[in-house]
């Protein structure tokens, strides 16, 4: 097998795995904007409470329903910390997928630019060979046309 061809597989299988890895970083990204999106919401829910904890302040209601309503905040700050956290694992995890990614899409680009090389330096061996032959044949006509004059 010449040496294009075996190349030519090897960047089939980098191609493969390139492939591979983006779907991987694709999903990786959608996770990550789907677990932004919940600490957003959870944001944003937690300020219409915090709102609606002042609206139930102001109108006077019982010691018990602020600390009740005190409580439920707290917990929605407890969960969003940890949805930080999540968050923060999720972006680690993308960067790592990101980072796999970008090391299978250089070898595709190196296997690649080899696989070029290669082929233009066959190209040449080829083209060398072929004349090298021309050569030969020209020079065996010359010497079959003299050799039977002389």
């Amino acid at each position: 097998m010449i040496r294009s061809h075996r190349l030519h597989s090897l960047l089939q299988v980098a191609e493969a795995q390139e492939q591979q890895a983006a779907r991987g970083l694709g999903e990786a990204q959608r996770l990550f904007q789907q677990q932004q999106q919940q600490l957003e919401e959870m944001h944003r829910y937690r300020e219409e409470y915090a709102q609606h904890f002042q609206t139930v302040g102001r109108n006077g209601v019982g010691v018990q329903q602020l600390q009740q309503l005190q409580s439920f905040l707290t917990q929605l700050d407890r969960a969003i910390g940890q949805q930080k956290q999540r968050l923060q694992q999720y972006l680690q995890q993308l960067e790592q997928t990101r980072n796999g990614w970008l090391e299978a899409r250089s070898q595709v680009k190196a296997l690649s630019k080899l696989e070029d090389r290669v082929r233009q330096e066959e190209r040449c061996l080829a083209a060398h060979r072929e004349q090298a032959e021309v050569d030969d044949r020209h020079q065996h006509c010359f010497k079959t046309e003299d050799g039977g004059k002389f």
